[in-house]
C-alpha cells in the first residue's frame, strides 16, 4: 500500500510493479516512439530480502545485467557484471569493514585501526584521487595525512587547510572557512579562485559562487532548489542549465536537463538514473534506451565517468552532491570527503542494515553484536541518555547522537505490511529496562534512533527501508 506506480517528467513515464512485501520488481520506461521498445528494470530479491539481481533490457536486447551475492550473516561478497563478464569480489573483517576489492586486473585494498579508522587505502592508477594512496595517520579521530595530501584543522576539528604535494612543483591547497552553524562558507582552490556558499534557515545550500582572483564579481553561480531534505534542482546562472531530479526516498529517479535556446524556448534532455545497492547512480539512460553514460565508484564513493558520456549527474551516495572545487561531497547538514578517511558525521538517511554492512561510508557500518532498534517511548529515551552519561553506553559503545524522525501518518501500518519486525531487539530492550516497545504506534507520528561508533544503527529490511526513507517528513538531532 502506497507504492508509486507511476512517475510522469516532461511527458516521460516510469510505471513501477511491487511484490507483496512493497519491493520494487520492475521498473518500465516508456518507449520514445513507436519503433523502439520500452526500457525495463527489474529486480530479483532472494526470501531475507536481498536484491539479488539487477537487470536493464530493451526488448530482447539487455542493457546491463548484475547479480549479487551474500555470506550467511548477509553481507555482500561479490557482484557479477553479466553484461561484461567481471566479477567484483569484497573481502570484510569480522566486524563487516572491507579489506580488500577485487576484479579482473585491478584491486583496492584498506586497512584499520581498532578504533575504526581508515590506517591505509590503494586503488587502481585509472581512478582520480592517486596522491592519497597510501598510509594514514590520526590525532585521536582527526585525519592528518593521507598519502601526500595533508590535513590542518580547527579548533572545532573542522578541515581548514587541504595540502596536496607535487614532485618538483609547489603544492596544491585548498583552504575551508565556516560560520558559527559548522557550515562551509568559502573555499579558495589551488588556482585562487574562490568560491562561497549560502544556506537556508533549515541548513540546506542555497547557492554557490565562483569569484576571480580579483573578487569584483562573480564568474559562475549555481542555484539551489530542495524538496525537504532532498536537492530538486540545480541551476547555473551563467548556461541557464537547469538539472531537476525525481527521487524515490533519496534515491535518484529521473534527471531532467533544460538548456535556453531562446528567451522563450530550451532544449530539454530526459534521463532514468540506475543506481547500485546503496543508491549512488551508476547509469543513465536517455529517452531512446541509450546509455548516456556509466560509472565508475571505489568503495567510498570516488567517481568517474566513460569517456565517451553524452551527460553526467553529480550526485553520488544518497543525498550526496559533489563539488569538484572543494574535493568533497556536500551533504545536507555535513560534507563527506570520498577518500572515506575518517567517521563520518550522522546520515540523515536511514538505509536498511544490510546496506550500512556492505557499502556505507567510513563509520557508517553496523558493529556486529550491538543491539539494533527503535522507540519513540519516553521512558526509554530518558533511560538511554542516562546509561550514556554515568555508564559511557551500554557495551561501551559510546552513543553520541539521538535522532527523531518526523514521519508520515500511516507509516507504522506500512511498516507492518511489509514484515517489519523487530523481535530479539524488543526482548532485548525488555529484559534490560522492563519497557515494552510499540514502535511508531497509532498516536505519535515520530520515531528516535540512537547513533553508535558514529554510525545510526537501526535494522530494516530493504523493502522496509525504502518505506521509511520515503516517509522521512523532518529530523532533528540530540547530542548526548
Amino acid at each position: 500500500a502506497g507504492n508509486r506506480t507511476t512517475l510522469t517528467t516532461e511527458g516521460h513515464q516510469l510505471t513501477f510493479t511491487h511484490d507483496e512485501l512493497g519491493r520494487e520488481t520492475t521498473r518500465t520506461l516508456d518507449a520514445a516512439s513507436a519503433d523502439l521498445a520500452p526500457v525495463t528494470l527489474t529486480h530479483t530479491w532472494d526470501p531475507l530480502g536481498r536484491l539479488t539481481e539487477q537487470a536493464l533490457g530493451a526488448g530482447d536486447h539487455t542493457l546491463r545485467h548484475r547479480s549479487h551475492t551474500y555470506r550467511a550473516d548477509g553481507h555482500l561478497t561479490a557482484t557479477t557484471d553479466h553484461h561484461t563478464g567481471d566479477t567484483t569480489h569484497y573481502q570484510l573483517d569480522t566486524v563487516g569493514r572491507p579489506l580488500t576489492v577485487t576484479a579482473e586486473n585491478w584491486s583496492e585494498t584498506y586497512a584499520y585501526d581498532t578504533a575504526g579508522n581508515q590506517t591505509h587505502a590503494d586503488w587502481p592508477d585509472r581512478t582520480p584521487n592517486r596522491a592519497a594512496r597510501g598510509n594514514r595517520t590520526y590525532v585521536g579521530t582527526r585525519i592528518q595525512h593521507a598519502g601526500r595530501i595533508r590535513y590542518t584543522h580547527d579548533a572545532a576539528g573542522r578541515t581548514t587547510v587541504r595540502r596536496k604535494t607535487r614532485l618538483s612543483r609547489k603544492p596544491d591547497i585548498w583552504r575551508y572557512t565556516y560560520n558559527a552553524e559548522d557550515q562551509l562558507t568559502t573555499c579558495t582552490t589551488p588556482d585562487g579562485t574562490l568560491w562561497t556558499y549560502t544556506y537556508d534557515p533549515l541548513g540546506r545550500r542555497t547557492a554557490k559562487h565562483q569569484w576571480p582572483q580579483d573578487r569584483t564579481t562573480t564568474v559562475s553561480s549555481t542555484l539551489f532548489t530542495w524538496d525537504g531534505t532532498r536537492l530538486a534542482e540545480q541551476t547555473d546562472t551563467t548556461t541557464g542549465v537547469t538539472l531537476t531530479w525525481d527521487h524515490q526516498g533519496h534515491r535518484p529517479l529521473t534527471q531532467l536537463e533544460r538548456k535556453p535556446r531562446t528567451q522563450s524556448e530550451y532544449d530539454s534532455r530526459f534521463f532514468a538514473i540506475i543506481t547500485d545497492l546503496v543508491g549512488t547512480p551508476t547509469e543513465l539512460i536517455d529517452h531512446t534506451g541509450h546509455i548516456a553514460a556509466y560509472a565508475r565508484t571505489t568503495l567510498w564513493g570516488t567517481t568517474t565517468w566513460n569517456r565517451d558520456a553524452t551527460a553526467h549527474t553529480p550526485l553520488r551516495f544518497p543525498g550526496q552532491y559533489a563539488d569538484p572545487e572543494t574535493a568533497l561531497h556536500y551533504n545536507h547538514h555535513r560534507h563527506y570527503d570520498p577518500l572515506g578517511l575518517a567517521p563520518c558525521e550522522i546520515f540523515y538517511r536511514m538505509m536498511s542494515l544490510k546496506e550500512f554492512e556492505q557499502l556505507g561510508p567510513n563509520g557508517e557500518i553496523t558493529v556486529k553484536g550491538t543491539e539494533n532498534f527503535v522507540t519513540q517511548e519516553k521512558d526509554y529515551i530518558d533511560t538511554l541518555l542516562y546509561n550514556t552519561r554515568k555508564m559511557k553506553g551500554r557495551k561501551g559503545e559510546q552513543y553520541q547522537v539521538l535522532v527523531r524522525y518526523e514521519m508520515t501518518h500511516g507509516t507504522r501500518e506500512a511498516l507492518l505490511a511489509a514484515g517489519r519486525g523487530s523481535g530479539k531487539n524488543r526482548d532485548t530492550v525488555l529484559e534490560r529496562h522492563g519497557i515494552e516497545l510499540d514502535e511508531l504506534n497509532g498516536s505519535k507520528d515520530h520515531i528516535h534512533v540512537k547513533q553508535e561508533r558514529f554510525g545510526l544503527n537501526f535494522g530494516l529490511r530493504p523493502g522496509s527501508a525504502d518505506i521509511f526513507n520515503e516517509r522521512i517528513g523532518g529530523v532533528t538531532y540530540e547530542m548526548l
